[in-house]
């Protein structure tokens, strides 16, 4: 079983990162943005383990930059995760009246590629040297 809670220091102490769906390789750098607001959420399986935390910036009115940090979530709670974590993307974009949500992925990350795809993101083009490290990154929009 998987609970979502709003994103706690102690998330971000316990999580062990593997980039999902953002251009910022450090996940402590996000505290100084507020990871710790509303908008973000940890996903946490009933062992304790953190999941992962993911979350949303708002752009301008109607836009949101969603974002998140993974650990390597153990086979038994891929499904689940994939599910709430669509459940709440979509519960957020309905309650916020998202226009428009989009998210960058790492170029070469397939696995984070098709997870992006399957929460209804689209592919709209490559952004050369966008990431601190100077690695190129896919744009992914969803408009509502």
């Amino acid at each position: 079983m998987i609970r979502a809670e709003v994103a706690l220091p102690r998330h971000v102490a316990t999580i062990r990162p593997r980039l999902i769906f953002q251009a910022d390789t450090s996940i402590r750098s996000r505290v100084s943005v507020g990871i710790y607001t509303d908008k973000s959420r940890a996903f946490v399986a009933d062992n304790g383990q953190v999941l992962a935390i993911v979350g949303a910036t708002l752009l301008w009115p109607g836009v949101y930059e969603f974002w998140g940090f993974t650990s390597d979530i153990p086979n038994k709670y891929k499904v689940q995760f994939a599910r709430l974590l669509l459940e709440h993307l979509t519960f957020f974009c309905i309650d916020n009246n998202v226009k428009r949500a989009q998210m960058v992925v790492r170029e070469g990350y397939f696995a984070e590629m098709k997870f992006a795809e399957h929460l209804g993101f689209q592919r709209e083009g490559l952004m050369r040297c966008y990431g601190p490290e100077g690695a190129s990154y896919y744009m992914y929009g969803r408009v509502f």
